[in-house]
């Protein structure tokens, strides 16, 4: 759930900048979490285009239809827990607009997906 919070909802794509949240996630373990999450095809790992010896990992269509979900318990955790890192007034904004919350988000996914690509 961690990495599909940073890949969809933070933009990470690389395995260290996976490495770099909070939760402080074993360098194995998180091999283990990206492989399985590819296995189930919601995770795809490519070769990044402005180096082909590194990776890259993006969402795939069956990861980003998670997007209302991961939102959803955002924005709950955002209403009940201020430490949460949210920003100001996201709970507030998505309860009021969820489907522009979503249609936005998957937006500014696909606009990052793309600009990766074309490194």
């Amino acid at each position: 759930m961690l990495l599909l919070r940073d890949l969809i909802l933070q933009g990470k794509t690389r395995f260290a900048e996976f490495l770099t949240a909070d939760e402080k996630i074993a360098s194995n373990i998180l091999s283990d979490r990206l492989r399985r999450l590819e296995e189930h095809g919601i995770v795809a790992c490519l070769k990044d285009p402005s180096d082909a010896r590194q990776k890259i990992y993006a969402a795939t269509d069956k990861g980003l239809s998670l997007t209302p979900i991961l939102l959803e318990i955002a924005a709950w955790g955002a209403s009940h827990d201020p430490q949460t890192g949210a920003p100001e007034g996201f709970a507030l904004a998505f309860y009021a607009d969820r489907d522009g919350y979503y249609r936005d988000h998957r937006n500014r996914i696909a606009a990052l997906s793309e600009k990766q690509n074309r490194r």
